[in-house]
């Protein structure tokens, strides 16, 4: 097959419309973020670890602390606004109440 050559498949590959795609996909996509979830977390690991071994204890507790507060606070803060946000646009939601 030459390298430009767009391959013509029939049939509908839409997800919607294709059960079997849809759940292979699906699967597809679960072992994706499987991976990606894992990685990430030795990845924050090693991180944590850098960072211990450039500050003192106490350096350490205050920065991880204020690292935990500030991300809670924002979440707090995030989903409070989303959730009055969401009440007061619910005519947004096409019908489903």
């Amino acid at each position: 097959m030459a390298p430009h050559t767009v391959l013509h498949v029939e049939g509908s590959w839409d997800l919607a419309t294709c059960p079997r795609l849809h759940s292979h996909v699906k699967a597809i996509l679960v072992d994706i973020l499987q991976a990606f979830g894992v990685f990430g977390l030795c990845q924050i690991h090693a991180f944590l670890d850098y960072i211990r071994s450039k500050l003192s204890r106490a350096q350490f507790d205050t920065l991880f602390w204020s690292f935990v507060i500030l991300v809670t606070s924002t979440a707090v803060v995030v989903g409070g606004t989303l959730t009055f946000l969401g009440s007061k646009f619910a005519f947004l939601s096409c019908g489903v109440e």
